[in-house]
């Protein structure tokens, strides 16, 4: 008997990026051009860093800016989202992280943020009132 290796059931499914309220989805198997158009922007970006080169810099911006315009309109043709450079940068983390086998789960998981939470009186000493002489 002839085994079947069903790839359909190995490609990951699609997911929606949210930018600024609006809701982009993004197939699960990107076409691998535009995943190597993205590994080689970023790698050149990351080199690039420190470098002093500030023009090219810009251009490795602007080249991945261009990549993720391309993805969120694979599915939605008239995307024009005005990206922030932190937006940007989340983005190119989770589109490499999924196509270089990262788990999915954690992609959906929203960030956290770590915040300094209060219960009560702070049980160090009070700098305030403190005499300045001894």
């Amino acid at each position: 008997m002839t085994s079947i290796v069903d790839i359909d059931a190995l490609v990951p499914d699609d997911f929606v990026l949210r930018v600024d309220g609006t809701e982009y989805p993004v197939p699960g198997d990107l076409p691998v051009e535009v995943v190597l158009r993205l590994f080689k922007a970023n790698q050149a970006l990351a080199e690039l860093q420190g470098s002093g080169d500030n023009d090219a810099v810009m251009d490795g911006l602007e080249a991945i800016i261009g990549i993720i315009h391309d993805v969120l309109r694979i599915r939605t043709p008239d995307a024009e989202p005005a990206l922030g450079p932190r937006q940007m940068m989340q983005i190119v983390g989770v589109l490499l992280t999924r196509f270089n086998g990262g788990d999915e789960e954690a992609d959906a998981a929203p960030p956290t943020r770590t915040t300094r939470r209060t219960t009560g009186p702070s049980k160090r000493p009070s700098q305030r009132g403190a005499s300045s002489s001894r």
